[in-house]
């Protein structure tokens, strides 16, 4: 569990081994008096270029472009360009420039860019202690920053570099046959920031406000057989950004802000194919014949707005006294009343709120009532309960369908609505969305999310002289940009990462696994050619660890754990382990644990605890180590939130033993049981851990070139789970009232 920051984590490259050995085999046979011209789009982190270089294609010949900032900064400085024409700002004002050497200016540059990605992480012990370090050792980050940098620059002499739209740089240099381009494609997708999503407690919410780890309602983004299903998805990245837009014009009325190329689900008409069609060519020419057949989007959801009349409120508590949900086959919303006077009231106050109520008698309430029972429920399928819910608000009602397996339930679509226009609007603000489901209901149409790259992620602080450029959609744009090049006399390489089976071109170069279903591939235009330096299509094979989540939404940043809430301890594979791993930490641990537990807190995925037994299974020095009767805390993580410490009750509920008992089960169950407790390693820079204090015993402080090496040790505990919920509360409420006395 390391705590102190790494700069070198900024220079990992964006492309994996398996693919750059694919690509060294290419550059090393490729002809140099043919190829006189290197072009690399979407360069990132300058990886491929590295293996051209080291391949001996001449650095003076090489083109390269990206459109994010950290690469801007680095590639201006290896191709010698002027660092203050970025025009980066933080907050409004120009970020200075120190008077030194370019070097040194790019590595003042990344640092601040660096410190401020992490300053906009949630105020919670684990990202403030990497503030802190980045701050405290301002200068060795710096030096390191800067040693990076040189030695790149040093790799790549006489490389050109400018920031621009991959699509701009394809097209300038498509037609030159002694030109070869690589590219590893953006993904970046938009609404407008004010554009209402759904979530899952049925309030339209601006994109702009939806935070990391919200819950949406969405839907399956390919059908299954005839249709698509219902389900919850959890936001997993949300950023204002500006790019190229449009306005599409619906024949209701209605109209949407979105990127260019935002995919919407979309067919002919009722009854025909549905499809995923970027915004701007929604009015493309579909048909056959002469005549454009008309293209229609889908609407499955109205919109509303909570209604705060005095009958809206009586019926919000009417529905959460009396009222009942089914989600089935039948979707039901009722409330069963005997029939008089509140039964009548039920009736004529949906009417007047804007509903459709049906009635049906039931049997009387009891053997000795002889008064009738009406049931009156809502008419209009799933849809219209969701509207009626949203506007009336009941809160008993609203969890409870917070709570429902939807996978089951079939999306049915209001409306076609006809597109009618397609009106540029030139750069626009947009919120940037990625959804766990690739899907959400915007504005109550279905539309696909977005891909985000969230690493470099300031919260809107730092913005520069960023160039305009198109949104690439992997769905659409892997396809369009094989197609595109199909013919040309440039020699095109790039990559996709795709379901298996699902490569752009018939005959990709090169594939490798990354996990169940889905592969990396190697696409080119002229894969005859590249089979004559390769000997043939390569695939590398392996089984690479693929990361999955469990199914559950991630706990929003603002939840609190309370005195009611519930927490549940699950085992799982290190697979689904590792996902939130990666996900909440600033970098990938080396480590992973071989006995994993998931901590749920209200129904959300809350942090993930990882044991490992070598201290007993494998002591060194054999025999004599000192924790060879403990097993090993190889990390317990809380996901990050605004206001509570969730690594600590994560921590303080793996050394229960009986959290230890979930996992450590058949044979395994012999280590558990000859064990006293657990010991765990911190790398830090400090002298101890704030985070364990109180919690596990600092037994030996060893130096590291990073600052210090620590080992910790606890024997277990026999708390119940109320029993650390409470404890853990009650020294929050402690470590606040002490955090606000020392800012006072």
């Amino acid at each position: 569990m390391p705590g102190f920051a790494a700069p070198g984590v900024l220079f990992a490259g964006n492309s994996a081994a398996p693919d750059r050995a694919f690509y060294r085999q290419v550059f090393n046979a490729l002809p140099t008096a043919t190829y006189t011209r290197y072009v690399e789009v979407g360069v990132g982190s300058f990886a491929a270029t590295l293996v051209a270089a080291n391949a001996g294609i001449p650095t003076t010949c090489m083109e390269t472009s990206d459109v994010t900032l950290y690469t801007a900064i680095v590639g201006t400085l290896v191709s010698g360009g002027d660092l203050a024409a970025l025009q980066i700002t933080l907050d409004g004002e120009l970020v200075p420039i120190p008077d030194a050497d370019p070097v040194d200016q790019a590595a003042h540059l990344l640092y601040v860019h660096w410190l401020t990605r992490m300053q906009a992480k949630p105020e919670v012990d684990y990202w403030q202690s990497l503030v802190i370090d980045i701050v405290d050792r301002a200068d060795e980050h710096r030096a390191h920053l800067r040693d990076s940098l040189k030695g790149l620059a040093d790799r790549l002499p006489g490389i050109r570099f400018r920031p621009q739209c991959m699509w701009d740089h394809i097209a300038q240099v498509a037609d030159d046959p002694g030109t070869i381009i690589v590219a590893a494609p953006p993904t970046y997708k938009c609404l407008e920031r004010s554009e209402r999503i759904l979530t899952a407690d049925l309030q339209w919410v601006p994109c702009g406000e939806l935070k990391v780890g919200d819950r949406i309602l969405a839907f399956d983004e390919e059908a299954a057989g005839p249709r698509r299903n219902w389900q919850f998805a959890t936001i997993t990245h949300s950023q204002p950004t500006v790019k190229e837009c449009v306005r599409v014009t619906l024949g209701n009325g209605d109209s949407v802000v979105c990127t260019t190329d935002h995919p919407w689900l979309a067919s002919t008409g009722p009854g025909a194919k549905r499809q995923w069609i970027r915004a701007d060519e929604l009015l493309k020419d579909n048909g056959r014949g002469p005549a454009r057949k008309a293209r229609y989007v889908l609407r499955a959801m109205d919109t509303w707005e909570p209604q705060r009349s005095y009958e809206a409120g009586w019926l919000a508590g009417m529905f959460d006294g009396e009222g009942s949900l089914r989600l089935g086959h039948a979707n039901k919303l009722s409330i069963t009343q005997a029939d008089g006077p509140i039964a009548e009231l039920i009736q004529s106050r949906l009417t007047e709120c804007g509903f459709k109520p049906a009635s049906s008698s039931m049997r009387t309430l009891g053997p000795l009532s002889r008064k009738p029972v009406s049931n009156y429920y809502m008419t209009g399928g799933f849809a219209e309960i969701c509207r009626v819910l949203g506007e009336l608000r009941p809160e008993r009602l609203i969890a409870k369908f917070g709570q429902q397996a939807l996978e089951k339930r079939a999306v049915r679509v209001l409306e076609h609505v006809e597109v009618v226009s397609i009106e540029p609007v030139g750069p626009t603000p947009v919120q940037s969305i990625s959804t766990s489901a690739r899907t959400y209901i915007g504005e109550g149409y279905l539309m696909h999310n977005s891909g985000f790259e969230k690493f470099f992620d300031t919260g809107g602080r730092i913005e520069w002289a960023e160039p305009t450029y198109s949104v690439f959609d992997p769905d659409t744009d892997m396809q369009r940009l094989a197609d595109d090049m199909e013919g040309k006399a440039a020699l095109l390489m790039f990559l996709q990462e795709d379901r298996t089976g699902q490569a752009a071109h018939p005959r990709p170069v090169f594939a490798h696994p990354l996990g169940p279903g889905s592969c990396a591939y190697v696409i080119s235009n002229r894969p005859d050619e590249i089979f004559t330096y390769t000997g043939g299509p390569k695939v590398a094979l392996g089984a690479p660890r693929s990361y999955h989540p469990a199914p559950l939404p991630i706990i929003p940043p603002d939840h609190e754990v309370t005195a009611t809430s519930t927490i549940q301890l699950i085992p799982v594979k290190g697979s689904e382990c590792d996902y939130y791993r990666n996900l909440w930490m600033h970098r990938i641990s080396s480590s992973t644990g071989s006995y994993n537990v998931l901590v749920a807190i209200d129904g959300y995925a809350a942090g993930v605890i990882g044991y490992g037994a070598e201290t007993m299974t494998r002591p060194f020095p054999h025999g004599k180590s000192r924790w060879q009767s403990h097993l090993l805390l190889r990390f317990a993580f809380g996901a990050p939130t605004l206001t509570q410490r969730l690594t600590r009750l994560v921590t303080m509920l793996a050394l229960r033993c009986d959290t230890a008992k979930l996992v450590f089960v058949g044979q395994s169950s012999i280590l558990l049981a000859a064990s006293h407790g657990l010991v765990t390693v911190e790398m830090t820079r400090h002298p101890e851990v704030k985070g364990l204090r109180g919690l596990m015993t600092l037994e030996k402080r060893d130096k590291h070139p990073d600052g210090h090496k620590l080992s910790y040790r606890a024997d277990w505990t026999d708390d119940s789970i109320d029993d650390i919920r409470t404890r853990f509360l009650m020294k929050e409420k402690t470590w606040r009232k002490a955090r606000r006395q020392q800012t006072a």
